[in-house]
């Protein structure tokens, strides 16, 4: 964590190499594409403070990505 305050979600966005050349991100500041960064939001905002390890559980069920606060883990 950078900074003090609430995380609300968690940005999600990709980097695909196709070949040597052609690389597709959808990054924020990235150039428009079709595919547009993913906002996974949490139930509820969940307090933070500089230098804290924030930890989430990830799960994928083939369609579907999963995630879940699991809260503030110590010190970086």
């Amino acid at each position: 964590v950078r900074e003090d305050g609430r995380a609300a979600g968690l940005l999600q966005w990709i980097r695909l190499r196709f070949d040597h050349d052609l690389i597709l991100e959808n990054h924020p500041g990235a150039p428009s594409k079709s595919w547009s960064p993913v906002c996974h939001l949490f139930p509820e905002p969940v307090p933070v403070k500089k230098g804290d390890l924030f930890r989430i559980s990830v799960e994928f069920d083939d369609e579907h990505l999963y995630i879940e606060p699991k809260g503030v883990a110590g010190k970086t």
